[in-house]
């Protein structure tokens, strides 16, 4: 499993990093983003839907939120 910390950071940068990182996952392979931006949660999950993939969003504190993607 892989964590990419993009807490601070405002979109495009979350989605874009993500997309970078889902790309060199392998099928079976974890990644999981945080961030405390809320539109990064909704480009990043429609993003990786659209790419094959799957993805549960979670808020792990206030303003915070984890997003687990995976590659089937």
């Amino acid at each position: 499993m892989q964590i990419l910390d993009c807490t601070g950071e405002l979109c495009p940068i979350p989605a874009v990093k993500t997309r970078i990182h889902f790309e060199k996952l392998a099928a079976g392979e974890r990644l999981v983003v945080i961030t405390d931006y809320i539109c990064a949660t909704e480009s990043i999950e429609s993003y990786v839907k659209a790419a094959g993939g799957h993805c549960a969003i979670s808020e792990i504190s206030v303003g915070s939120w984890q997003i687990e993607i995976g590659k089937d």
